[in-house]
């Protein structure tokens, strides 16, 4: 029995240009879509500021509804630039109301300013219903949960490694573009407790990553299950690379003598030539909601970039996303491009380039 609703809408904004003129002079203007199927949006700007606010509406809704939804906005011309991206885990929309939820100053004045003359392209993913049952579009629910993880990152300097669901990776074409199946395989095992519920909530992993606190692992709720069925129905696609599986030894919690024990068997994959630091700032900007997180982690990224790691980040979604971003990648590779190219991190994504599983980047 189906149980909730899907949705995706896109919004070209014929008004684009007064918007874009109304946030410069900082007065207020709110222009509204056509109704899709029960929901509309808005994008507004306020009195005394420069951006502009995306918000998202019922129309004529009957009773108390749960909604996730998922806004990114584009220039119409090029949906491959991403000016902003947001999602909602869960929020609740009451009926026979006109109110409307959203984020205030999604698009800010940089953003604005890269539309030049285009109008503006505001892209939708709803869904609706009983949620529990639905795809969420938050993953980060996933990130650094061994209890119901598949997946563990073992990057140089990481220990012990970073847990996520393998769907998560199948998503992101940074991880997509880094992944590395040559490696040897580790032959040990992860120490877990028979029940999730007994996971120490405590516990974190080591490294200098303390603005990204929120990622630490967390206790399971009693209610909580492992997302199974999330992971499948999110991940239709065949891993990009063979399998390998192995068993990890991690201090992860400590078990007293008399507990059960369970041991699970998780498929390792290396990140090759990443610190610690980026591989979790990626993550933190992959999965993350908040703008500041997501802003330090973009800023961490660019903080401990080598020569092994400079070629994924010239190949990597953040790099077409924000042309500021690609352009300080560009010009640490000029400087060191000898180094650079001589790299194994270099020589793959020419390979994955040559066969045409990342686009160019900024080659």
């Amino acid at each position: 029995m189906l149980t909730h609703k899907t949705l995706e809408f896109e919004w070209a904004v014929p008004e684009t240009a007064t918007l874009v003129k109304k946030a410069r002079l900082r007065q207020r203007l709110s222009v509204y879509s056509e109704p899709c199927e029960g929901w509309k949006l808005s994008a507004s700007t306020r009195e005394g500021k420069t951006d502009v606010g995306v918000y998202l509406y019922p129309v004529d809704l009957k009773k108390e509804t749960q909604v996730a939804y998922e806004i990114k906005a584009t220039p119409e011309t090029d949906k491959d630039v991403c000016l902003a991206k947001d999602w909602i885990k869960q929020k609740t929309f009451q009926p026979n109301t006109t109110n409307g939820w959203g984020f205030t100053a999604f698009l800010e004045e940089a953003a604005l300013k890269r539309i030049g003359t285009r109008k503006l392209r505001i892209n939708c993913k709803i869904t609706w219903g009983d949620l529990s049952a639905a795809p969420t579009a938050d993953p980060s629910q996933f990130f650094n949960k061994a209890e119901v993880s598949d997946v563990a990152l073992v990057a140089a300097d990481v220990q012990p490694p970073l847990f996520v669901q393998s769907f998560v990776l199948q998503k992101s074409p940074h991880f997509k573009t880094i992944l590395d199946s040559e490696f040897s395989e580790a032959s040990s095992t992860v120490h877990l407790p028979a029940s999730p519920k007994k996971v120490a909530s405590e516990y974190r992993f080591r490294g200098d990553v303390d603005e990204f606190a929120a990622f630490g692992a967390r206790k399971l709720s009693g209610d909580q299950q492992p997302q199974q069925d999330i992971a499948a129905s999110e991940n239709d696609d065949p891993p990009s690379s063979p399998a390998k599986r192995c068993r990890l030894a991690s201090p992860l919690v400590s078990v007293k003598d008399e507990e059960p024990v369970s041991l699970r068997e998780l498929r390792l994959v290396k990140v090759p030539d990443c610190s610690y630091a980026t591989l979790s700032a990626y993550l933190a900007y992959l999965y993350s909601s908040k703008p500041t997180i997501k802003a330090r982690a973009k800023g961490r990224i660019l903080q401990n970039i080598t020569v092994e790691t400079a070629p994924f980040e010239l190949f990597s979604q953040l790099s077409r996303d924000y042309p500021e971003f690609q352009a300080d990648v560009v010009d640490f590779v000029l400087a060191n491009l000898d180094e650079v190219i001589a790299t194994p991190g270099w020589k793959r994504v020419l390979t994955l380039l040559d066969e045409g599983k990342i686009p160019g980047g900024g080659l």
